[in-house]
């Protein structure tokens, strides 16, 4: 993994979410990391979007920003776009980077 961008950083994100976030939940921790999700979307005849934004806090350490967004055609229909991307909201890039790389670790030995 070599950026909070690649897609080896949100295969492990998307891990970590699996396995501790429980569905919807709106707020959880995770090995000294507390997450905050919250969810907008907007559904019509024609079109639906949602975006879904996970903020992950690693106490003065650092901080993150994951946005995932969503449109479709119709109720559920094909997708149209679907994009992420993750903002370093403060601290070390190295260290959010390191905490990531352990889950994967940790992961892989179970």
């Amino acid at each position: 993994m070599k950026s909070l961008s690649d897609g080896a950083f949100f295969r492990v994100f998307d891990e970590v979410l699996r396995r501790h976030a429980g569905g919807d939940r709106g707020a959880w921790s995770n090995a000294g990391t507390t997450w905050r999700r919250e969810r907008h979307a907007f559904q019509s005849e024609g079109y639906g979007f949602a975006l879904e934004l996970y903020e992950g806090r690693h106490g003065e350490d650092w901080a993150i920003l994951v946005v995932k967004e969503h449109w479709w055609i119709g109720r559920g229909g094909d997708v149209l776009r679907s994009s992420q991307w993750t903002k370093l909201l403060h601290g070390k890039r190295a260290a959010a980077l390191a905490w990531f790389a352990k889950r994967k670790k940790d992961y892989e030995a179970s």
